[in-house]
């Protein structure tokens, strides 16, 4: 048997049947490593697609969320100075002691992975201004429902609601100093998102061009929005 693989050798067709061999094994690993190659290449242009589009809807978001942030710095020195009335006494109608209408605040950041993409394609900076400005989102989320569950506190000095005593004069003290800390710590969580939409070159735009942020106190409380109607601002 090995005379007969000695003498098929040296005939030369061993040595044809190896290179025979070798070249077709070279081409299908050429062929797999292209193949591999292509999918890897089409594979990452549809993440840059996807990440390209995360990043334009979250620069979007975050132009609406801007605005948010400019609403309540216009309406929060007269939120401020409606709790301050309020705690003093000086106000018992129960249109006056009615909260206005806040803005919906709405930004998811991009997924993780366009995340990574983002900062390996516009720097870690744009990145993690994304990550911080949804944690301002859900800071300022948060503070906004305290507010709304300490002003409803209001209503115990509404004459509607029954006779007001003392104790009622005591919670609606308590409940108006915790909204006037809330309206600060919110103001300086939008200075925070005003300042870090702006560095991602976004200008705040508001998703509904008929109300824009309030020029005067009045016009909160006759529309009933901290954001009121253009024609009543």
């Amino acid at each position: 048997m090995f005379q007969t693989v000695r003498h098929w050798w040296g005939s030369g067709r061993g040595k044809m049947t190896a290179r025979l061999f070798l070249f077709e094994f070279v081409v299908v690993v050429a062929g797999v490593l292209v193949a591999q190659g292509l999918a890897n290449w089409v594979q990452d242009r549809a993440d840059r697609d996807h990440m390209r589009d995360e990043r334009a809807r979250a620069r979007q978001e975050l132009s609406q969320f801007g605005y948010s942030a400019l609403a309540w710095k216009a309406a929060a020195p007269c939120l401020a100075e409606r709790v301050a009335t309020i705690m003093s006494g000086q106000v018992r109608a129960g249109k006056d002691l009615q909260r206005p209408s806040l803005t919906t605040l709405n930004y998811t950041p991009p997924d993780e992975h366009s995340l990574l993409l983002i900062g390996k394609t516009y720097g870690a900076e744009e990145r993690d201004l994304y990550k911080m400005l949804a944690s301002d989102l859900g800071n300022m989320k948060a503070r906004g429902a305290s507010l709304i569950a300490a002003w409803s506190r209001f209503a115990l000095l509404d004459p509607a609601n029954g006779p007001i005593g003392p104790s009622d004069f005591v919670q609606v003290r308590i409940a108006g100093a915790d909204i006037l800390g809330t309206i600060h710590g919110e103001t300086l969580i939008a200075d925070n998102v005003l300042q870090r939409v702006r560095t991602l070159g976004i200008e705040p735009r508001s998703a509904d061009p008929a109300y824009a942020p309030a020029r005067t106190c009045d016009s909160i409380w006759r529309s009933g929005r901290i954001e009121p109607p253009i024609e009543r601002r």
